[in-house]
Order: C-alpha cells, then sequence, then structure tokens
C-alpha cells in the first residue's frame, strides 16, 4: 500500500487552490488560540478598506487664531521674526486680496517687495501673480516672504 502512495504522489497532478485575495489580511484570533503547541489554530479574516481615506487638516486661518467676521478675515502673520498685523477681504468679485498693517523695513530689500502696494496709512495690499484659491495659501505666501525678508 505505502508504494501505490508514493507512485501517486509522483504521477497525479497537484491539487489547485483557490487564488489568494491580496485585499485581506489574516490574523489570529486570541479567543481561540491555545498555548498547547499541536492544537488548532483558528485564522479569522478581516477585510481591508479598498479606498484610500483623506485625512482632515484644521483649516491654518484658524489653527493661527485669525477670526471671521462676514467676508473678511482679521489676524496675524506670524514667522519667528515677529508678527504683523494682516486683514483678508474674500468679498471681492470672487478673488481674495489680501492686507498687511505696518509691514517690516528690511522687506523694502526683499525681490516681492513690489507686490506690496500701499492703499494709504500704513496698511499695504499684497498682489500675487497667481491667485489663491484658499485664504490658507495667501497667510503662508505672505509669512514665507517676511521670513525670507528678514534672512536678508
Amino acid at each position: 500500500m505505502g508504494l501505490i502512495k508514493i507512485i501517486k504522489f509522483f504521477f497525479e497532478p497537484p491539487k489547485t487552490r483557490p487564488p489568494v485575495d491580496l485585499t485581506t489580511e489574516f490574523r489570529i484570533d486570541p479567543r481561540n488560540f491555545s498555548k498547547r503547541a499541536n492544537s488548532d489554530v483558528k485564522v479569522s479574516r478581516r477585510i481591508t478598506a479598498k479606498r484610500p481615506v483623506k485625512r482632515q487638516f484644521p483649516q491654518l486661518w484658524k489653527e493661527r487664531q485669525w477670526r471671521k467676521v462676514g467676508e473678511k478675515y482679521f489676524g496675524y502673520y506670524r514667522t519667528s521674526y515677529g508678527s504683523y498685523q494682516g486683514e483678508i477681504d474674500t468679498a471681492a468679485l470672487g478673488f481674495i486680496r489680501y492686507y498687511i498693517l505696518n509691514p517690516p523695513n528690511c522687506l523694502s530689500e526683499h525681490s516681492h517687495y513690489a507686490c506690496f502696494i500701499p492703499r494709504g496709512g500704513n496698511k499695504y495690499e499684497v498682489h500675487f501673480n497667481r491667485r489663491a484659491k484658499k485664504v490658507d495659501e495667501g497667510i503662508m505666501a505672505i509669512e514665507k516672504i517676511l521670513t525670507e525678508a528678514h534672512r536678508l
């Protein structure tokens, strides 16, 4: 009898297994796991998400404590060199206008100084080549320019 089993092993085609689904992962269920070495281990199957989950980031203007009053935002452009009072107006013909009050003197040495247009008093409007789609984009861009100006 033993010889017949050996011959069948070598000459019979191997049994096919069903394809493995790579979107699932296996884990051992601790309730059914025993400390005995020869025990049967039960495996449970958990299906993972097939679409990526988008992360939710807090809005920068909220994080930096800007206040929204109607269609305007009031707050400070913050750098490691100082904070400068600002204003953002979103009601102007569908695009966003950025203002800074009392900008630093070192800004006059920066290549983007021409983008700061005086609007009376100590208020300057900040002009962008490409208009920002979100309030946060402009805040980051102005803070970057202010930081670069201090480093010059």
